[in-house]
Protein backbone atom coordinates (compact mmCIF):
# COMPACT_ATOMS: atom_id res chain seq x y z
CA UNK A 1 0.00 0.00 0.00
CA UNK A 2 1.29 3.19 -1.00
CA UNK A 3 0.39 6.94 0.58
CA UNK A 4 1.26 10.66 0.59
CA UNK A 5 3.58 11.49 3.22
CA UNK A 6 3.88 15.96 3.91
CA UNK A 7 5.85 17.66 5.03
CA UNK A 8 6.30 21.63 6.18
CA UNK A 9 10.35 21.90 5.47
CA UNK A 10 10.48 25.87 6.12
CA UNK A 11 8.45 25.72 9.60
CA UNK A 12 11.34 27.07 11.94
CA UNK A 13 11.55 30.68 9.75
CA UNK A 14 8.75 30.96 10.51
CA UNK A 15 8.74 30.21 14.26
CA UNK A 16 12.17 32.50 14.60
CA UNK A 17 10.04 35.45 12.73
CA UNK A 18 7.25 34.85 15.65
CA UNK A 19 9.74 34.47 17.88
CA UNK A 20 11.33 37.95 17.09
CA UNK A 21 7.62 39.67 17.18
CA UNK A 22 7.06 38.26 20.78
CA UNK A 23 10.63 39.65 21.71
CA UNK A 24 10.07 42.88 20.16
CA UNK A 25 6.63 43.30 21.60
CA UNK A 26 7.81 42.67 25.27
CA UNK A 27 10.66 45.41 24.37
CA UNK A 28 7.76 47.84 23.20
CA UNK A 29 6.40 47.09 26.15
CA UNK A 30 8.83 47.77 28.53
CA UNK A 31 9.30 51.53 26.88
CA UNK A 32 5.90 52.39 26.84
CA UNK A 33 5.98 51.99 30.52
CA UNK A 34 8.73 54.25 31.60
CA UNK A 35 8.00 57.32 32.66
CA UNK A 36 9.15 59.01 29.88
CA UNK A 37 8.90 57.27 26.75
CA UNK A 38 10.64 57.72 23.98
CA UNK A 39 7.75 57.69 20.87
CA UNK A 40 11.42 57.46 18.39
CA UNK A 41 11.98 54.10 19.93
CA UNK A 42 8.51 52.99 19.74
CA UNK A 43 8.26 54.24 16.30
CA UNK A 44 10.60 52.40 15.40
CA UNK A 45 9.42 49.40 16.89
CA UNK A 46 5.84 49.36 15.17
CA UNK A 47 7.57 49.39 12.05
CA UNK A 48 9.40 46.45 12.60
CA UNK A 49 6.55 44.79 14.04
CA UNK A 50 4.59 46.22 10.97
CA UNK A 51 7.24 44.31 8.56
CA UNK A 52 7.06 41.33 10.76
CA UNK A 53 3.20 41.25 9.99
CA UNK A 54 3.07 41.07 6.57
CA UNK A 55 6.16 38.13 6.23
CA UNK A 56 3.81 36.20 8.67
CA UNK A 57 0.59 37.24 6.64
CA UNK A 58 2.34 36.65 3.21
CA UNK A 59 4.39 33.57 4.45
CA UNK A 60 4.96 30.71 1.79
CA UNK A 61 4.80 27.23 3.75
CA UNK A 62 7.12 25.13 1.52
CA UNK A 63 6.08 21.27 1.82
CA UNK A 64 7.74 18.39 0.80
CA UNK A 65 5.37 15.61 -0.57
CA UNK A 66 6.74 11.68 -0.44
CA UNK A 67 5.31 8.19 -1.87
CA UNK A 68 5.47 6.25 1.30
CA UNK A 69 4.95 2.41 0.92
CA UNK A 70 3.25 1.09 3.93
CA UNK A 71 3.71 -3.20 4.68
CA UNK A 72 1.51 -4.49 7.31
Amino acid sequence: MEYLSERITNIKQLEKIIEECKINIQLLEKETKKENPSMKIINEFSEILKKDYLKIVDYEFEIDIRKVNYCE
